[in-house]
């Protein structure tokens, strides 16, 4: 039910149902589980959980800035300064050292320690578009076959509720097809031809 009641892709969600979701979560909790922080979904707790264990300031501070800027990518395609200013920050804070890290947060998966009809919540979503775009500068074969698989796992349907996250799937597949990498065209068509088959499912 809680699920049901997600907000959409936007975020938006009717305020009648807002408060019905709140009532659902208060009766899903379990004494002595971890709760989310606000503005959390499962995946985001995970990675600023790990931040937060980060002991060096300035280290700590340059992480939860690129995610700043990740989330602050609203538009379906990222325009010309907020690319150039994801390269800045990849660049300043070490391409190598970067990408790793972000593709061991894509393989948590959208939605990780979560039922298998969970959805991509949009507190999540938002940090994943902007993620998925930063590791689209990249021209490693690793980092297309990742977007890809993270895409696919999108794109699993779930009954009544649809895709795990199309929005996410979408931006996958528009990063690969902005990847100057010869393997970002295989993983796009594998990408698009699951899209296919679920669509026309």
């Amino acid at each position: 039910l809680h699920l049901q009641f997600a907000p959409s892709a936007t975020g938006k969600i009717e305020e009648r149902f807002e408060k019905t979701r709140d009532l659902i979560a208060h009766l899903m909790k379990v004494e002595g589980e971890k709760q989310l922080d606000a503005g959390r979904g499962p995946w985001s707790q995970v990675v600023f959980d790990e931040i937060k264990s980060i002991p060096d300031d300035i280290t700590r501070l340059g992480w939860l800035g690129l995610l700043e800027h990740c989330r602050s990518l609203e538009q379906t395609l990222p325009g010309a300064k907020w690319s150039r200013k994801s390269r800045e920050l990849l660049v300043a804070r070490g391409e190598a050292d970067v990408v790793p890290v972000l593709l061991k947060w894509l393989s948590l998966g959208p939605t990780p320690g979560q039922l298998p009809g969970a959805v991509s919540p949009i507190e999540d979503s938002a940090y994943q578009k902007g993620l998925v775009w930063v590791l689209a500068l990249s021209r490693e074969r690793d980092v297309a076959i990742a977007l890809a698989d993270f895409g696919l796992a999108c794109l699993r349907k779930i009954p009544m509720l649809g895709a795990v996250s199309q929005k996410i799937a979408l931006a996958c597949a528009q990063a690969l097809g902005e990847m100057d990498c010869p393997e970002a065209v295989a993983q796009l068509t594998r990408l698009r031809a699951c899209q296919r088959n679920l669509l026309g499912n």
